[in-house]
């Protein structure tokens, strides 16, 4: 029967056939146990009488399994099979009623000795019977325990004397420290050559001596007390390390020894000691130093965050760190051996420990994964790795190894198992292919539907999926995968495999595959999908046969047409707009196309054009757009909201035209009128009716370009869904091929009733007489396209004005096929344009009178401020001349009148320079200058110092604007309201005036007088003065209007007055607020960008609306005051 490794007490060499037997003696079986479980006292004992020449036994444990040397063996030849291992009671079952009291007294501690026990012995071959003596001394642990019995015999014939000689001489030669001593004095007995090597003295100097006076050894004392004790007890003691100072080569030199010591038994009882000692210096400085480094070892072991461990090479447990402990909760004591096994779960332990000593045979490192019971109870899997550690010399002395919690991570390993198993159920649950790959690419995985593709079953790797790919499509199939593979990016492509149901035929696919990375964001799987697109595939040739036809008509459009996604990325421009531009088309897709809009148009346009994205809606807008030569020309572009069958949106559809001549005749006569209706609103107020009469056919005319614009269909439909254009396709020799629902609508014909006929039945009797619509033909073929606007016939007789562009078709060799022929129906706008040039004219006749009342009022101004003065000069300088000379001479009633005479003209000659003042406000050149306001504000302060410091007025301003104002006016504006403030203070009272601005969004702003779409600064002159009642909040700002009598309030009640005419010339409004005793505010509204141009009208505007819409005269709203940037 093999042993296992663990079973072998390596420590045991030599003892001749017993030592031989004893390490090939299955222990597990025995009583005594495996050998890692010895004590070390058993291991000494044994290793004592293995090299005696003396018959000796050790019956070990309560069992007394025996352990025997060769000098043993005779005793025992009469017991049937191996005695080795066994009970003693067992092998010597004829004695043990004799010896049974004295090994039941020895394993009680106190030794013992069986005279005349009578044994049938084997010498030779010949059996014989003999008489012993048995001496049982008790063989104590380190723990005080009796763990076995130590049985000396010594044989009782009359050879005796002859055998102690012979033994005396044997334990003379023993190769190990042999000393023995009388009991009375310490006097050496004997003293055998090995311990005389051993201590380095000699025969002489300790036969016959007490032991205590030849040796220098300074632990005398405790190895007396050791030899007192064996001699008081009888039990014999073992002393391992024990250290003396021995003569070595002349000098003293310190030893280490172990030594056992044995009672020397006789028939009277103790008589001596024997001591067996063994030198074991080399072991101890060794151990001393192996201590010392374990020591620091395990300090260093017991910090570390895993649990450590090592083993002897028996696989015995020597060592945990604390983390170990901590762990599993498990004391020390039920630990180490092979105790530990306690904690690994019971379902682990045999595959566990099969693992592990397969490794200990073959010296090996391992690393097992097992579970086991942490301190609350819980079974967890941990990661167990050991290393063999090998002397110097190569010997293997165990294992050192490391256990990790890996709990956390098999959980994970579980549940992706459980997820790759509803992965794949998953996957053969859907109607798609799918596929895993390893991070190579190599494909370890199809679901069914790749099998029924195929027809075919369980075929992986790169080659069965290559194998089905269409020839014209394997290389870029298998380079574009490994480059995916090597890069680590998603994968996407379209392919071609051969499909087997219903026939063999190739099937387009839409392959894609997506990496999955751990946490080192390493690829560890692949997985994708292979999508059957073949309708789709069919569909996309089918729509791009459609789309080369679409854009064939595009490019042959009069007009510049666009396209953009869901995403607001441009994605096409027609030929038209790309001559125009001069750009190619790479040049203007995506977003490339802002680069050629005027930088100042470009975020309004963006900003309508992302207002209707939002609410996908068409929109309108007027920009610059820079032609081939570098000018930038005014475009009209119109765009309309795309959508799927299924109500998705997918971006807009567009055109432009160029409308920069009409453009600049619009803006040219705007200004024109501008310029004269802001003369008109600024120098006679009295002209107010007639400006409300303009604002009212103002709001006439915003109605009617409403109507208009509404009329406007503003959707692009291809070819019959377009009803506001006559959209007709005409032959090479002008015959109708086609017929849309705007041209239905618009000339009243059906298309069978129209569809075959020339279209020159649409023009009148005179236009066909001149060969008109042959003639457009004829330009169309030459210049690629002709226009004409004029009066057209419908089919019930009436008339209509019309846009009309023709353009050639041609086909792929440049040869003309036919035309298009687009019509837009222009009658309201042509009745507009009339009607505008009627009020035009009616503008023009208001200007003269308007120049006339301006004369009249240049003339009240000379008058005013000559002819009106000079009496009063004359009276104020003979007044003066009367105070200074005649004053005495009159009577106190002549001093009340001149008085009051004197006063009246002051106030005369205040009242003509406010009105001079007011009128200049009317009359006077505007010139608008870019002011700092706070800069003109700390003029009118210093100005109105004196007045400011009487009242210890307190002024406080915060950060007022820079805009474009008339200065000076400006400047009285402020001066008024803050002298306002000053004159109408409560007595008693500090006042306190605040000036402040605020910018007002033109959307945050319903006040009446603001024009709409405008924003302003809303400033504020705040005091704590004596208020008025609200209902004088629009009174106190007319003509000589005073809320208090004259002898209270100085004034001439022009000052607000003139305040509002200022704010007015700054194409502002004003108001205020008060209340009785609380003060009052003045709000005054200055446009954040000023007015210098306005128009009664605005001419000329284009709309394009649909893909072929050609451009309209619109009238846009009309508005006295209109911002031009």
């Amino acid at each position: 029967m093999e042993v296992n490794a663990l079973d072998k007490p390596e420590f045991i060499s030599g003892g001749g056939e017993a030592g031989q037997l004893m390490r090939s003696t299955n222990w597990s079986a025995s009583p005594a146990g495996v050998p890692a479980t010895w004590p070390q006292l058993l291991h000494t004992t044994i290793s004592i009488i293995l090299h005696s020449h003396v018959p000796m036994f050790v019956a070990w444990g309560p069992a007394g399994a025996l352990m025997y040397n060769d000098a043993c063996r005779p005793l025992i030849a009469a017991f049937p099979g191996e005695a080795m291992g066994q009970p003693v009671q067992t092998v010597f079952a004829e004695q043990w009623n004799i010896l049974s009291p004295a090994f039941e007294q020895a394993l009680q501690g106190r030794p013992s000795t069986i005279p005349d026990i009578t044994i049938v012995t084997s010498r030779h071959g010949n059996s014989e019977t003999a008489a012993y003596t048995f001496s049982c001394i008790p063989l104590v642990t380190e723990t005080g325990e009796t763990g076995g019995v130590l049985v000396t015999a010594s044989e009782n014939n009359t050879r005796l004397s002859a055998r102690h000689k012979k033994i005396y001489e044997v334990l003379l030669q023993l190769p190990i420290g042999i000393l023995v001593l009388r009991k009375q004095d310490y006097v050496v007995e004997l003293a055998n050559e090995a311990y005389l090597k051993m201590t380095g003295r000699a025969v002489n100097d300790l036969a016959g001596h007490s032991i205590f006076e030849r040796s220098p050894e300074p632990e005398a004392l405790h190895f007396k007390k050791l030899i007192d004790q064996v001699m008081e007890t009888g039990q014999s003691h073992i002393e391992n390390g024990m250290a003396f100072q021995v003569m070595q080569n002349g000098r003293l030199v310190e030893s280490y020894f172990n030594i056992l010591f044995f009672p020397v038994q006789e028939a009277t009882g103790t008589t001596g000691v024997m001591l067996v000692a063994r030198e074991v210096t080399d072991f101890e400085v060794e151990r001393k130093r192996m201590e010392n480094s374990e020591h620091y070892f395990r300090r260093l072991a017991d910090t570390v965050p895993v649990m450590l461990w090592i083993t002897r090479p028996d696989g015995h447990c020597t060592y945990v760190n604390q983390k170990w402990y901590d762990y599993t909760g498990q004391p020390q004591e039920e630990t180490l051996g092979r105790r530990w096994l306690s904690v690994v779960h019971p379902d682990d332990v045999d595959q566990m420990t099969t693992a592990f000593q397969e490794a200990n045979a073959r010296q090996a490192p391992f690393n097992l994964e097992y579970r086991i019971k942490g301190s609350d109870g819980v079974y967890r899997w941990i990661l167990d790795s050991g290393s063999p550690v090998f002397d110097k010399q190569g010997a293997f002395e165990g294992f050192i190894g490391s256990v990790i919690n890996i709990d956390k991570r098999k959980q994970a390993e579980n549940a992706v198992r459980l997820r790759e198993a509803q992965f794949r159920q998953l996957a053969d649950s859907m109607p798609q292919i799918v596929w895993t790959a390893a991070a190579d690419g190599y494909v370890d995985y199809y679901n069914k539907q790749w099998y029924l593709l195929i027809g075919e079953e369980n075929q992986y790797g790169d080659e069965s999926f290559m194998a089905h790919v269409h020839p014209d499509d394997y290389e870029r199939c298998l380079s574009s995968w490994h480059e995916v593979v090597k890069s680590g990016e998603p994968y996407e492509g379209e392919f071609r495999f051969k499909v087997k149901a219903p026939i063999d035929a190739y099937s387009w696919f839409l392959v894609r595959a997506r990496p999955i990375t751990n946490e080192h964001g390493h690829i560890i799987k692949w997985y994708g999908t292979c999508t059957d697109i073949d309708d789709v595939k069919r569909i996309e040739h089918t729509l791009r046969e459609s789309e080369e036809r679409f854009r064939v008509v595009v490019n042959s459009a009069p007009v510049m047409v666009w396209m953009s996604d869901a995403q607001k990325r441009f994605t096409f421009f027609n030929k038209r707009w790309l001559e125009f531009t001069g750009r190619t088309m790479e040049q203007e897709l995506w977003d490339g196309w802002k680069e050629g809009i005027f930088e100042d148009d470009l975020n309004n346009g963006l900003e309508i054009y992302n207002q209707a994205y939002e609410n996908r809606s068409d929109f309108e807008v007027e920009f610059r757009l820079q032609r081939h030569d570098g000018h930038y020309r005014w475009i009209v572009c119109q765009g309309i909201p795309r959508f799927s069958y299924d109500g998705t949106f997918l971006g807009y559809i567009g055109s432009s035209i160029d409308i920069h001549e009409r453009k600049t005749i619009r803006i040219e006569l705007e200004n024109r009128v501008a310029e004269r209706t802001h003369e008109l609103y600024q120098k006679n107020q009295a002209l107010e009716e007639t400006t409300r009469e303009l604002k009212e056919i103002n709001q006439q005319l915003q109605q009617r370009h409403e109507q208009l614009r509404q009329s406007e269909e503003r959707y692009l439909r291809m070819t019959n869904e377009v009803e506001d254009y006559a959209i007709i396709l005409l032959s090479r020799d002008g015959y109708i091929e086609n017929w849309n629902k705007g041209a239905e609508k618009i000339k009243g014909y059906t298309a069978d009733e129209i569809i075959g006929r020339h279209f020159r039945i649409f023009y009148n009797h005179a236009d066909q007489q001149h060969g008109l619509a042959e003639r457009l033909i004829e330009e169309a073929v030459r210049h690629g396209k002709s226009t004409f606007e004029g009066w057209r016939v419908r089919k019930d007789g009436s008339t209509f004005w019309a846009y009309t562009v023709i353009t050639a078709l041609h086909n792929d060799r440049n040869d003309i096929i036919g035309f298009s022929k687009v019509t837009r129906d222009l009658t309201q706008r042509k009745l507009a344009e009339d009607r505008l040039k009627m009020y035009a004219e009616q503008l023009e006749q208001k200007n003269r009178e308007l120049e006339r009342s301006n004369s009249e009022l240049s003339s009240f101004s000379y008058v005013a401020s000559h002819d009106l003065q000079e009496p009063l000069r004359k009276i104020q300088a003979f007044g003066n001349l009367i105070q200074q000379r005649d004053v005495a001479n009159l009577s106190d009633t002549s001093k009340d009148y001149f008085e009051r005479m004197v006063k009246a003209a002051v106030r005369m000659q205040n009242l003509i320079d406010s009105l001079l003042e007011f009128s200049r406000t009317t009359t006077a050149r505007k010139n608008f200058e870019n002011t700092d306001l706070n800069v003109l504000l700390d003029e009118v302060r210093k100005e109105l110092g004196l007045r400011i410091e009487e009242k210890k007025a307190v002024i406080e301003t915060a950060h007022l604007p820079t805009l474009t104002i008339i200065p000076f006016q400006f400047r009285q504006l402020l001066s008024n309201l803050i002298s306002n403030s000053l004159k109408y203070s409560r007595e008693g009272v500090t006042p306190v005036i605040e000036i402040k601005a605020d910018y007002i969004k033109a959307k945050d702003l319903n006040a009446k007088g603001a024009l709409p779409g405008k924003d302003y600064f809303q400033f504020s002159v705040a005091d704590n003065g004596i208020g008025f009642e609200q209902e004088y909040a629009e009174k106190i700002f007319e003509l000589f209007q005073r809320l208090h009598g004259r002898n209270e309030y100085t004034g001439s009640g022009i000052g607000l007055a003139i305040c509002k005419k200022i704010v007015e010339n700054h194409h502002g409004f004003m108001r205020a607020e008060s209340l009785p005793g609380q003060g009052a505010t003045f709000y005054f509204y200055i446009p954040v960008k000023q007015l210098f141009s306005c128009s009664v009208v605005q001419l000329f505007s284009c709309s394009v609306v649909q893909l072929f819409s050609c451009s309209v005269v619109q009238l846009f709203s009309c508005s006295v005051v209109q911002t031009r940037y």
